[in-house]
């Protein structure tokens, strides 16, 4: 009982004429999440063709038995569009590559001047939207 009040003193909830601090009559605070998990095939892409990916779909390249998964955005120090900034800055993302018989690898993406590799292939991150979560237009080809 002692932690709800402190926390709730320390978030603003006092007499300063905000809204009121809910009530909780222990210390422990449940929260019930309704996700929906639809599971949809890759779609498939041309070995060299640029594709965009949004955070958790996935593309196989035709021929080649590679799939790369968009996992999550890792790292954002872009300049935002309208903005002054001293350096354009740089963002990072997270893929998964995986081929059939072979171990899957995560593989980070961003402003390295080689791509990573994976199987005999390159993914190249070519460009990252400003939305959030930021769409990822890709690029896959043999070393």
């Amino acid at each position: 009982m002692l932690v709800a009040v402190l926390l709730t003193t320390a978030c603003g909830g006092g007499d300063d004429g905000s809204s009121a601090a809910p009530t909780t009559t222990d210390s422990t605070v449940n929260t019930t999440s309704s996700t929906t998990t639809t599971t949809v095939a890759p779609r498939t892409v041309a070995l060299g063709e640029t594709f965009s990916l949004s955070v958790g779909q996935s593309v196989t390249v035709a021929g080649e038995g590679l799939t790369v998964t968009y996992v999550e955005l890792l790292s954002e120090s872009r300049c935002r569009p309208g903005q002054q900034c001293l350096t354009a800055g740089e963002a990072t993302i997270s893929v998964t590559a995986s081929k059939q018989g072979m171990a899957p690898a995560t593989l980070t993406l961003g402003s390295a001047p080689t791509p990573p590799r994976y199987a005999g292939f390159r993914v190249q991150l070519e460009n990252l939207s400003f939305s959030r979560p930021p769409a990822a237009r890709l690029r896959v080809t043999k070393t």
